[in-house]
């Protein structure tokens, strides 16, 4: 059996939960080959999957064009969502070719609209999975600047090419998709026990609360990041290589530790990040409380901050504090409340992965 991913290459967020996924393919059958197109780097696949896999460049979609850390344009994530779509006969063409060439037999979207489009035009099944698309994402935007509002019509085309829409958690109203089947999260799984993940990173006497702080996108955390360490009298782990900034009780972790993502977070009390589906459903995999700061011009935002309600602890550090590294007391504050969690079910990517078998 082959498996042909087509992931957006927007985030993280998408991928580990593929991953997820097709470790729950492998389990099932061994032997399957798995082919990835995407342009999420190939070593956050490479981490958790060695061997019978392929993982190939590709822009499948546009995303969304962000401005900073906390904001998205919407203007310029219209114009490079409609000049990628003026593409649009070259690349299923081009897609296409792959897909026979390697006798693909399912197509497992998460979640482009051209993936659909591709698995019509060589009559293979299409399994979409998300909470969210991207004409949800882009009708704001359209509302905005009126005159890209035929991509809107363009990405629901699309998704109605789709077999099946496996809807995840915190997601909306999935409209162009002929049939919808909801699922429980996507989660990945622990390699490691906390207890254990503390004594290999030395903190297993640490007798302090550990955050760890993970922000990408270009914000500069050192500053809050220190004044956190100082100021709540606490252990702050960080991914990356700014070494001159980390001092005392920050901990930098290098390159062997991305691929543990969750088992460093399975670790901590707490983690500072931006919100979005793949870390809600790590923080809930790993029973980790979550701090964020607010997210603009971003629809799924909304959707995520009612859903965690009596779900996963959050915290949604107001916008001011978050950009000034006034960090400390919203933590210290958070850490001293109780902490509700739900009964949430995390077991999705091994019943979408029998989904994924059946159409074969």
């Amino acid at each position: 059996m082959t498996v042909l991913f087509y992931i957006s290459g927007h985030g993280f967020g998408h991928a580990t939960r593929m991953i997820a996924v097709m470790k729950a393919l492998r389990r099932s059958e061994p032997g399957m080959d798995l082919l990835i197109r995407t342009a999420v780097p190939e070593w956050l696949f490479r981490g958790e999957i060695q061997h019978g896999l392929s993982v190939s460049p590709a822009q499948i979609d546009a995303g969304v064009v962000e401005k900073d850390l906390f904001s998205q344009d919407p203007l310029a994530t219209l114009k490079a969502t409609a000049a990628f779509f003026s593409r649009e006969q070259e690349l299923v063409a081009e897609e296409a070719r792959f897909a026979r060439e390697r006798k693909v037999d399912v197509i497992v979207s998460d979640i482009p609209p051209l993936a659909s489009v591709i698995g019509h035009k060589i009559s293979v099944p299409v399994v979409a999975i998300g909470n969210f698309s991207w004409d949800f994402v882009y009708r704001p935007y359209a509302r905005q600047y009126p005159e890209y509002s035929h991509l809107i019509g363009a990405i629901e085309e699309a998704y109605e090419k789709t077999t099946l829409m496996l809807r995840l958690p915190l997601g909306h109203e999935m409209r162009p998709f002929p049939k919808v089947q909801d699922i429980p999260f996507i989660a990945r799984e622990l390699s490691s026990s906390p207890d254990e993940t503390r004594r290999a990173l030395g903190l297993a006497e640490c007798g302090r609360p550990i955050i760890l702080v993970a922000v990408r996108q270009g914000f500069d955390t050192s500053k809050a990041v220190a004044r956190l360490a100082e100021e709540a009298s606490c252990k702050v782990l960080v991914f990356g290589d700014k070494v001159e900034a980390w001092r005392g009780d920050v901990l930098r972790l290098d390159k062997r530790w991305q691929s543990r993502f969750l088992d460093v977070l399975a670790a901590s009390d707490a983690i500072v990040s931006k919100l979005g589906y793949g870390i809600v459903a790590d923080c809930l995999a790993a029973h980790t409380p979550l701090i964020f700061p607010p997210r603009l011009d971003w629809a799924e935002h909304e959707l995520l901050v009612d859903g965690l309600i009596g779900v996963l602890p959050a915290l949604n550090m107001p916008m001011e504090e978050f950009k000034t590294g006034e960090w400390a007391t919203h933590v210290t504050q958070f850490l001293s409340k109780p902490m509700i969690w739900g009964d949430v079910d995390t077991g999705g990517a091994s019943i979408a992965a029998e989904i994924i078998r059946s159409y074969t």
